[in-house]
């Protein structure tokens, strides 16, 4: 399921539509920011992906990442330094190359395909979210004040 819409949505139906993968790929658009979270609960893998495509980006932590992590959605994200500390301190994902999209593809196979794999990420977000949450980092803040 492909939440959200942009200006590559027709593409990348029409993609779909090419990969003959149409009737499993779901475009839901643009979805409630209140129900958001009833859909990511639901998913097999989440994807924080990032082109480098300036410091910003490259140094990106997003909130996506930890939304995962917090309903124990294995994750998979490109392999820029944040995001990748946090996916290979905790355990809970794969990191990959967006220059090589065969890389992104075999990731994804390979998280909805080994059920074993998956079970040991959701199992370390779940412990993850224990320490990677709001309540802890505002404890973090309000110590430097």
């Amino acid at each position: 399921m492909i939440i959200g819409d942009g200006e590559l949505e027709e593409s990348y139906k029409n993609l779909a539509k090419e990969m003959g993968i149409n009737e499993q790929v779901i475009f839901a658009g643009k979805v409630n920011q209140d129900e958001i979270l009833s859909y990511t609960k639901t998913a097999d893998v989440g994807l924080s992906i990032i082109e480098n495509m300036s410091l910003s980006y490259y140094y990106a932590l997003p909130n996506k990442l930890f939304e995962y992590i917090m309903v124990e959605i294995p994750v998979i994200v490109s392999n820029l330094p944040q995001m990748k500390e946090i996916v290979e301190k905790y355990k809970v994902g794969l990191v990959v190359n967006l220059d090589n999209p065969v890389e992104l593809v075999d990731a994804i196979k390979q998280l909805t395909e080994d059920k074993v794999l998956n079970g040991k990420f959701k199992e370390n977000c779940r412990i993850a979210s224990k320490e990677l949450n709001w309540e802890n980092e505002i404890q973090n803040l309000l110590k430097d004040l």
